[in-house]
C-alpha cells in the first residue's frame, strides 16, 4: 500500500470537501478499482480487478477498509485461473455483500454474469455464474426489498440479437428467480440499475433503436416489466453510464455523448419517463463522466476523467452540481500518466469516497485508487 500525496485544486463557488485521506494498492502489474460501497459497519468496500494478485490472468479483487484513515481491514481476490472482475458490490441488511461482475473461469460459456455473497470477513460463503454459451456479464446491482439481488448488464446467450441488456434477479441463494431482456437485433447493454420503492430503472445504451447509438433508460416494475422507456441522444453515439434518483423520483443521469469529443451531459428524467431536462457542461476535451450520487436537497455528486489528447493523459475530477446544474465546486486531480475515476458513494458522516485507478510512479501498469473527501 503507498499514500499518494496527490496534487489537488479546489474551485471555491460553495463549500468546497477537502481530502481527509487518498491512498492506492496494487503491485507489480495492471489493478484497478472500480466500485464502491458502505458496509452495516460504516466500513469501505472498493471492489475491481487485479492481475498482480490473480491465480489466472485477472481476478476480481475487493479492498476493505477503515473509514477514518484508510487503514486496511481485509483485501482479498476473487476467482480463478481465466479473466475474473468485479463491477459492483451490493451490501446486504444482515453484514454480507454481494459481488458482482464477470467470470471466464467458470460457467457455461466464453464469460458469464458472477456473483460472489461475502461475510463481513470477505469469505466466501457462496458463488454462482448465470449465462449461456457466448459472453455474458454485469455491470451493475441493486438490492430489492426482499434482500435478494437484481443485477444488470448485458448477454449476448438470450434475447433479440446481437447483445440485449439484461436484469437478472437472483435470490439470497443463489437462485434466478426471474431474468428479462430488453433489446432489439443490434447491441444493447445496462450500465447502470437502482431499486426505488416498488421499481426498477436502469440505464445503458441501444443502438437498435433511434440512431448510431442512444441512451437507453427504462423503468420497470420489481418483477422487471417495463412500464416506461426513454430514448436520448444527439449527433454521435451515446452511454447512459451511472443514474441517481432524488426524493421526488426524478432520475438523473450522466451520458457519454461522443461525436468528435466525448461530451459530458447529465440529462434529468421524471417517473413516467418523460425528458426534464438536459445540460451540456461545456469542457473543451474529452470528458467522461462515470459516477452520480444523490447530496439530497437538489444537490448532486459526480464523478469522471478528463483526456488531453495533446498531452496523452487523463485527469480525474469530482463536481458538486448545484439544483441548477451549475458546478458549485470542483476537486480536480492528476499527474503524468492515466488517472481515472469510476464510482462515488456518499457515507456515514457526509464523507465522499470516490474510486479509480491511477499510473505508478515508476511504471506503466496502474494501482487502484481510492480518496474519501470530508468538511462539507
Amino acid at each position: 500500500m503507498i499514500m499518494v500525496q496527490a496534487l489537488f485544486t479546489a474551485a471555491v463557488l460553495a463549500a468546497s470537501p477537502v481530502r481527509v485521506w487518498t491512498v492506492t494498492f496494487g503491485g507489480i502489474k495492471a489493478d484497478e478499482l472500480v466500485c464502491v460501497a458502505e458496509d452495516d459497519l460504516g466500513r469501505v468496500l472498493a471492489g475491481g480487478s487485479t492481475a498482480s494478485y490473480s491465480t489466472g490472468d485477472l481476478d476480481g479483487w475487493v479492498v476493505c477498509l477503515e473509514p477514518d484513515d484508510g487503514e486496511v481491514v481485509w483485501e482479498r481476490p476473487y476467482g480463478g485461473t481465466g479473466e475474473d472482475a468485479i463491477t459492483d458490490i451490493i451490501p446486504v441488511r444482515d453484514g454480507s455483500c454481494y459481488l458482482i461482475g464477470h467470470t471466464s473461469s467458470m460457467g457455461n460459456g466464453e464469460s458469464d454474469l458472477w456473483v460472489v455473497k461475502i461475510d463481513r470477513e470477505g469469505k466466501t460463503l457462496w458463488e454462482r455464474t448465470y449465462g449461456g454459451e457466448f459472453k455474458d456479464a454485469a455491470s451493475s446491482g441493486a438490492l430489492l426489498p426482499d434482500s435478494s439481488l437484481v443485477a444488470a448488464g448485458n448477454t449476448w446467450s438470450e434475447g433479440a440479437g446481437g447483445s440485449d441488456a439484461w436484469l437478472v434477479n437472483i435470490g439470497p441463494d443463489g437462485e434466478v428467480q426471474w431474468a428479462r431482456t430488453f433489446g432489439g437485433n443490434r447491441m444493447e447493454r445496462a450500465f447502470d440499475v437502482s431499486c426505488v420503492g416498488e421499481r426498477l430503472i436502469f440505464v445503458g445504451t441501444t443502438y437498435s433503436e433511434g440512431g448510431c447509438g442512444e441512451v437507453l433508460v427504462v423503468w420497470t416494475d420489481l418483477r422487471g416489466m417495463e412500464k416506461h422507456r426513454l430514448l436520448w441522444g444527439r449527433s454521435g453515439y451515446d452511454i447512459g453510464k451511472s443514474v441517481a434518483v432524488n426524493e421526488s423520483g426524478t432520475a438523473h443521469v450522466v451520458c457519454w455523448s461522443k461525436s468528435t469529443d466525448c461530451d459530458a451531459v447529465l440529462i434529468s428524467v421524471d417517473s413516467t419517463g418523460s425528458l426534464v431536462r438536459e445540460h451540456l457542461f461545456p469542457m473543451g476535451s474529452d470528458t467522461r463522466l462515470e459516477a452520480i450520487a444523490d447530496m439530497g436537497q437538489g444537490r448532486l455528486v459526480i464523478a469522471g476523467y478528463t483526456e488531453t489528447r495533446q498531452a496523452a493523459d487523463t485527469d480525474v475530477f469530482v463536481w458538486g452540481i448545484n439544483p441548477d446544474c451549475s458546478i458549485g465546486w470542483s476537486n480536480v486531480a492528476g499527474a503524468a500518466g492515466n488517472d481515472a475515476f469510476y464510482d462515488v458513494v456518499l457515507c456515514s458522516g457526509d464523507r465522499l469516497v470516490v474510486v479509480g485507478s491511477t499510473t505508478a510512479a515508476d511504471r506503466a501498469d496502474t494501482n487502484g485508487w481510492v480518496i474519501a473527501l470530508g468538511g462539507f
